[in-house]
């Protein structure tokens, strides 16, 4: 009876962190480099985003649209 036990237990513990494994998504960051302007194109949204100097954390629809409003890193 008390392997029962001891298995039952190991089994619902298994389950517990593979629900936690599963329940929750990852951070990831991206692999883009930053240019001379702070910032980088972002290919799955299709516009510039900056991530450095006076347009940190700003998004533009383009790489030129950043130069034009004086992005600089």
């Amino acid at each position: 009876m008390d392997r029962l036990r001891v298995a039952l237990h190991v089994s619902f513990a298994g389950l517990v962190l593979l629900m936690l494994a599963f329940s929750s998504r990852p951070a990831i960051a991206h692999g883009g480099g930053i240019d001379a302007y702070g910032g980088h194109n972002d290919t799955k949204k299709g516009n510039y985003h900056s991530h450095q100097g006076n347009c940190k954390g700003k998004t533009f629809a383009s790489k030129d649209a950043a130069i034009k409003a004086g992005c600089k890193k």
